[in-house]
């Protein structure tokens, strides 16, 4: 196999690759914005969306877990999964976790409390 060949076949894999991890990201952000789905298809998703780098995952938990009317069951694993980007990105902000629902609050800095102490000093 040439060289342009293997290199054009690598390229399409990661392309590929990238294309189904932002399609993933994106029906899991469906899922957990459709109030008409279970709590524990929602709630799976909200943890599930902690695994993700991509940008809109921490834009959508941070909304979920900014109402205060959601269940504290998604609010909980909302604030985990927000907390365990942060760390992945090596980014703290407090001002994040001060808009969070009380449950998800507690659940981030539970984490970070374990993964990062000094981040809260």
């Amino acid at each position: 196999m040439k060289i342009l060949e293997l290199t054009y076949l690598l390229n399409s894999h990661i392309e590929n690759k990238e294309i189904k991890l932002k399609t993933r990201t994106e029906r899991l952000i469906k899922v957990l914005f459709d109030f008409t789905a279970r709590e524990d298809e929602r709630d799976d998703a909200a943890m599930d969306l902690g695994s993700s780098e991509d940008e809109k995952a921490l834009d959508a938990l941070i909304d979920i877990g900014s109402n205060f009317d959601e269940n504290e069951t998604i609010l909980d694993s909302c604030g985990e999964s927000i907390a365990k980007i942060l760390v992945k990105k090596n980014f703290f902000n407090k001002e994040i976790l001060n808009k969070l629902a009380p449950a998800a609050k507690a659940a981030a800095f539970a984490f970070l409390k374990e993964e990062r102490p000094e981040w809260l000093k």
